[in-house]
């Protein structure tokens, strides 16, 4: 038997069960009738005796009270966006066939690989002193979590750019939300009060460079071509302030106010997929 309540989301997929929901909540819809209904009422009571017009206006409100006592009878609906609905179904079924739902791609398994190269980067760039990646996975009774770097006051989170035509140099902003969202949950597992997303530029390992010229030269390719492609994926050989780009944060208790209560709300929506 599967027991919603064991439901806790990971800091990676907080941005995904937070995204907005494009359809209105029931009580969103009963507060637009009942303004639409007060409106139509002052236009129709200004209007003189006799007129048309002020007839239509009365039965127009007369059919937005009906639509409203109607909506009051429905059953209240758990308002969650079509992508955390998604989530949480791919959740139940990781527990009916006891299966983990896994991503890969080029990008994740050059930022895998690369990881503790990364750490080694910021920790000389920022001039840390002992940072080392951390192996330890934190949970609540919400959300669980391993973040990359934990330091006296600070969470770092490292991604790892493919190629610096994604490395993002010149953005004030971080380029994805979902980040965000990610470091505020660790910054509640671990209890910091400032959170850090850095984005690094790494050399691409040797056997994925392998990989990426075979793909390119399918029927073989020269010493000279190796090397000057070779050297395309190599970044280390520049200055590592084009190499790092991070984006500050504070905690903020009422986005992780605002976890919790979708996780709620996620745990009423997997209580319905379970009980069918």
């Amino acid at each position: 038997m599967i027991d919603p309540k064991k439901f806790k989301i990971s800091c990676s997929a907080i941005g995904r069960i937070m995204t907005d929901s494009k359809e209105l909540s029931k009580a969103e819809k009963i507060k637009r009738l009942i303004t639409a209904i007060n409106e139509t009422a002052a236009k129709r009571d200004a209007l003189k005796d006799g007129l048309k017009s002020k007839e239509a206006a009365s039965e127009k409100v007369n059919s937005l009270v009906l639509e409203l006592d109607a909506l009051r009878k429905l059953p209240d609906t758990i308002n969650i966006s079509e992508t955390c609905k998604t989530y949480c179904e791919d959740w139940v079924m990781e527990q009916i066939y006891g299966r983990k739902k896994e991503f890969t791609s080029k990008q994740t398994d050059k930022g895998n690989k690369t990881e503790f190269d990364a750490v080694e980067l910021l920790e000389g760039f920022y001039n840390w002193k002992f940072a080392a990646k951390n192996s330890s996975r934190k949970a609540n009774d919400f959300m669980s979590g391993e973040c990359d770097i934990v330091l006296p006051d600070t969470i770092v989170d490292i991604k790892s750019s493919f190629s610096c035509f994604t490395f993002p140099l010149f953005e004030t902003k971080i380029p994805d939300g979902d980040y965000e969202w990610q470091i505020q949950g660790y910054m509640s597992l671990w209890g910091k009060p400032k959170g850090m997303v850095s984005y690094v530029l790494m050399d691409m390992p040797d056997e994925m460079i392998d990989r990426e010229l075979r793909w390119k030269f399918k029927d073989g390719y020269t010493k000279e071509q190796y090397e000057a492609d070779y050297a395309k994926y190599i970044y280390s050989n520049i200055d590592a302030k084009y190499r790092v780009k991070s984006f500050e944060f504070e905690y903020d208790a009422e986005k992780i106010e605002a976890v919790k209560n979708r996780v709620e709300l996620c745990r009423e929506y997997i209580g319905t997929l379970v009980s069918i």
